[in-house]
């Protein structure tokens, strides 16, 4: 589970895996993205905000 501090309300989010392919997309209506069904490995979260303007992080998961 990643939860997000931002002061930004969140639309989506895409996560993509090292390789370029997104491997879930979801809009949240929480601060909350579960990771869960995701292998161990990197993966970049791409986080798209509701006034159009998007920030990439860029996590280890390890479960």
């Amino acid at each position: 589970m990643i939860r997000f501090n931002d002061s930004q309300s969140i639309d989506y989010v895409q996560v993509i895996s090292n390789l370029g392919v997104i491997v879930q997309q979801e809009k949240i209506s929480s601060n909350e993205l579960n990771l869960a069904n995701l292998s161990n490995g990197f993966y970049f979260i791409k986080v798209y905000f509701e006034n159009g303007q998007s920030e990439i992080l860029k996590v280890l998961l390890l479960i």
